[in-house]
């Protein structure tokens, strides 16, 4: 994720291993669901990089979580604006 922190928009870089349903979602640091960034139901395998506004978010950390297939894998984002 970059930047990070981020102050509105945000560039996620990624690896799909199988070809497999993918998401992408944001979570508060209590654990409650705050966006879902992206979902398919279906990615190739391969490397993706995609942007995402969160202009939205308010001020704070963020755990953005990627589920692909079985495989999930988090990083920490902080928002500040």
């Amino acid at each position: 994720v970059s930047p990070n922190p981020s102050n509105g928009e945000i560039n996620i870089r990624y690896t799909v291993i199988e070809n497999t349903s993918t998401s992408i979602e944001l979570f508060d640091m209590n654990g409650k669901k705050v966006k879902t960034l992206f979902t398919s139901a279906k990615l190739y395998a391969g490397i993706y990089t995609t942007t995402f506004d969160i202009s939205d978010l308010p001020n704070g950390n963020y755990f953005c979580l990627l589920k692909s297939g079985e495989k999930t894998s988090s990083v920490k984002l902080t928002v500040a604006k």
